[in-house]
């Protein structure tokens, strides 16, 4: 993967609206992880880049409370999304030890609702680096469809499947629409006096 640049600025969390600042990584195909302030001069010759170039950036698409609280939905939509397959019939989630010996009690859909609002509370409070949203099924054994959905087999590719298009409705239904975390569309450019800036490109209107 090649190198990049990177430009801090401040631009406007893409849910929230609120101002915070930023490193937007961009390439122009010469870089060797420079870094830039706002307003800083860009160092390439201009017989290798003029004025008017532009490069498309990425950058965090939410701020670091709006990302707490995206993934605590996320978290809650996936235990709403378990409980409502373990109703229907379709999934089975046993979890539990007991005196040394292997001993799975399965979950009905009352108690994966319960551990979805723990572990959505648990993830408002606390940073969102290494988090993963199926670690709390790291010691459960699933049965999808009637058979052992064990990571690598078709029948965990399908659980994975169904679990992500409904976690993927619930949240847009909650108003999360981006569902990336990065926003990739950063318009990188150097002003008429040669400084470096960024800007978010305005919606195309619908029609």
């Amino acid at each position: 993967m090649s190198l990049y640049r990177t430009l801090y600025t401040d631009l406007p969390c893409g849910h929230c609206g609120r101002q915070r600042q930023v490193g937007v990584q961009f390439r122009t195909g010469r870089d060797n992880l420079e870094e830039y302030w706002d307003g800083d001069r860009l160092e390439i010759p201009d017989s290798e880049c003029s004025p008017v170039d532009y490069w498309l950036g990425a950058a965090d698409f939410y701020c670091g409370s709006c990302l707490r609280e995206r993934r605590a939905d996320e978290l809650m939509a996936l235990y709403e999304a378990l409980a409502e397959f373990v109703h229907q019939g379709r999934l089975e989630v046993r979890k539990g030890f007991w005196l040394g010996f292997v001993f799975r009690n399965e979950l009905p859909p009352s108690r994966l609702l319960a551990m979805g609002r723990k572990y959505s509370e648990q993830a408002r409070k606390i940073p969102p680096e290494g988090w993963s949203l199926f670690d709390g099924l790291a010691d459960c054994v699933l049965t999808w469809d009637r058979h052992a959905a064990r990571q690598g087999t078709a029948a965990y590719s399908n659980f994975l499947e169904a679990v992500n298009a409904f976690i993927a409705k619930t949240m847009e239904r909650r108003g999360w629409h981006w569902r990336s975390l990065l926003r990739e569309d950063i318009i990188v450019f150097t002003d008429d006096r040669g400084r470096l800036r960024a800007r978010i490109p305005e919606p195309v209107p619908a029609g």
